[in-house]
């Protein structure tokens, strides 16, 4: 593979291991009232998703790997939000929650909402121009 196809995955890689690391690592050592820490990782969530799906939707429209980067990114997203919560489910210490994957395509959706907001503001039809 040419380092041109490989050099715009590099963010969405170095964001996927980032997911991977936060997930393995214990949550005890946060505090708040049980309401406050459940808005805290819920919104770290939502976060984390809609930045996977922008930098994988710029990797896929980059790389022209595909005609579809919408539904590719949406899909890799989303494959992501599942094994990341097989992941903790299988760390010890943290629970893996198919509920979590919701709030992960929460993240996603808002993800398309900031792209088609990005199309609204530049007046063009798509970002896949060079």
């Amino acid at each position: 593979m040419k380092k041109t196809k490989i050099l715009p995955w590099l963010p969405t890689l170095f964001w996927m291991a980032f997911i991977f690391y936060l997930s393995h690592r214990q949550t005890t050592g946060i505090s708040g009232t049980r309401t406050q820490r459940f808005f805290f990782f819920k919104t770290l969530h939502i976060i984390e998703y809609t930045i996977l799906f922008l930098l994988s939707l710029f990797s896929f429209i980059k790389t022209k790997i595909n005609k579809k980067p919408l539904v590719s990114a949406s899909a890799l997203s989303l494959i992501y939000a599942f094994s990341d919560e097989l992941h903790q489910y299988l760390v010890p210490g943290r629970t893996g929650r198919f509920s979590d994957v919701f709030i992960d395509l929460l993240g996603i959706v808002i993800g398309l909402g900031f792209y088609f907001l990005i199309i609204r503001k530049t007046g063009q039809k798509n970002l896949n121009r060079d």
